[in-house]
């Protein structure tokens, strides 16, 4: 999906500039014409390379998203344990 936001990015950039249009196209927020507006990735945008800058936003979104599936997973399996519980209690 960053690859497709990465070539619409650029594609769409181009088309716009060729038209003589100002509008802004800006995928996942990760367009190398835009800067970034999301909070912490906004003060790393400026200080490092565009590529490096979609490499910390991979990996940053990566992890996010392992934290909430894996969080999910436990509070399920924490859920089926506690019914375990109150299912041999009864």
């Amino acid at each position: 999906m960053m690859a497709v936001a990465i070539i619409l990015n650029e594609g769409v950039h181009a088309w716009l500039v060729a038209g003589g249009h100002d509008d802004t196209f800006n995928m996942f927020y990760i367009s190398r014409f835009y800067p970034c507006t999301l909070p912490v990735l906004s003060m790393i945008y400026p200080l490092v390379p565009y590529p490096v800058f979609v490499a910390i936003y991979a990996v940053g979104f990566s992890i996010a998203s392992i934290i909430i599936f894996y969080s999910a997973k436990g509070i399920v399996a924490l859920s089926r344990g506690v019914a375990r519980l109150v299912k041999n209690a009864a």
